[in-house]
């Protein structure tokens, strides 16, 4: 998803873009993505999910009640067309809290079911938008409307090349490489990735393709000594169930990025246990909070780890460790690659 033609209101009049859920059995659910300015407006049109925030207000609500929605939209912002359907129960304070948010494939429709507990703390959930592209177009249309800037015809959108003879209105720099690979990694951005593949073949092959993609990063394995038989990569997210990597492939990499260059910005952009991104909550004890980088890896009967550790004994360890095929929770197999983890750190 990229703007070729763009016109930022840098004021704070450009907000937040959001559907209220009003649950009527005591939960306010809001799905909201909020900007204090035109900058911060103008990454969120760069993601591709919105939080769905489940707040206690305190009204009566009785165990086993199934929580109603009815959905309440922003006065000037219509841009989510979000239908939640809710199965959750509440249940006794002090209770468990174990929902889950699910969207239906090729549709807006969310499913919330599970159960939370009366009284609970503000919960958010994370759901993926169905078309982001669409939703940024959208929203930039919204935001030149509201200044008075109207559009001649709907909002479109294509993967086809600028027409010819397109001209550029106002135009805005990216962050730093390094500040994008960081969100890719911290959070699992994957839909940064798939941008940042495509960028790669413009860049290195002249052609923004999945595939000079892919040619671009073999040519980049190949100079870091990596196996070429160590990997089958079909995307660059890692959600294809037909992507193949070796234990010792990615070792590999994991080795020769520490030789490179940018070694150092590589490890920064990696979460860090106990700190921050999808590490933030693992290891957090002291023998092991921030002497573990590494990405995670997570789709369905899969968990992966891999990155760095630093070790009791100064030592730092490149480690890949993955479960695959594992049908029982996913809490397990994380909890085996953690105590991988403090094995070496423990070095």
């Amino acid at each position: 998803m990229a703007f070729h033609l763009m016109i930022v209101d840098d004021s704070p009049s450009m907000r937040a873009f959001i559907v209220r859920v009003i649950w009527l059995s005591g939960f306010e659910v809001g799905v909201c993505m909020q900007a204090s300015n035109g900058k911060e407006a103008l990454e969120l049109l760069q993601t591709n999910w919105i939080d769905i925030v489940l707040t206690d207000i305190n009204m009566p609500v009785m165990n086993g009640e199934e929580l109603v929605c009815s959905l309440e939209k922003d006065e000037m912002l219509r841009t989510i067309p979000v239908l939640v359907v809710s199965t959750a129960v509440t249940g006794p304070r002090g209770g468990a809290r174990e929902l889950t948010l699910k969207r239906d494939l090729g549709s807006t429709v969310v499913r919330l079911s599970g159960a939370v507990a009366a009284g609970s703390p503000p919960q958010a959930l994370t759901i993926a938008l169905e078309d982001p592209a669409r939703y940024a177009a959208t929203v930039f249309a919204e935001a030149l409307a509201a200044k008075g800037i109207l559009l001649a015809g709907g909002v479109d959108t294509t993967s086809e090349p600028l027409p010819a003879g397109t001209r550029v209105l106002a135009a805005h720099d990216s962050p730093p490489m390094s500040e994008m690979v960081s969100v890719v990694n911290k959070v699992s951005q994957n839909l940064h990735t798939e941008m940042l593949l495509r960028l790669l073949g413009a860049q290195a092959k002249g052609e923004g393709s999945v595939e000079m993609g892919h040619a671009a990063v073999d040519d980049f394995l190949r100079r870091l000594g990596v196996p070429a038989d160590s990997w089958a990569v079909q995307d660059a997210s890692g959600l294809s169930r037909s992507d193949l990597v070796t234990a010792h492939g990615m070792a590999a990499l994991l080795a020769a990025m520490e030789r490179h260059r940018y070694a150092a910005a590589f490890r920064d952009s990696l979460p860090v246990a106990g700190v921050d991104g999808t590490l933030a909550t693992r290891m957090e004890q002291p023998a092991l909070r921030g002497k573990v980088v590494a990405k995670t890896g997570t789709i369905r009967h899969v968990n992966a780890l891999a990155g760095y550790v630093t070790a009791r004994s100064g030592q730092r360890f490149v480690f890949y460790a993955a479960v695959n095929h594992h049908p029982g929770p996913s809490s397990d197999s994380v909890a085996a690659l953690d105590a991988i983890a403090a094995l070496l750190a423990a070095q």
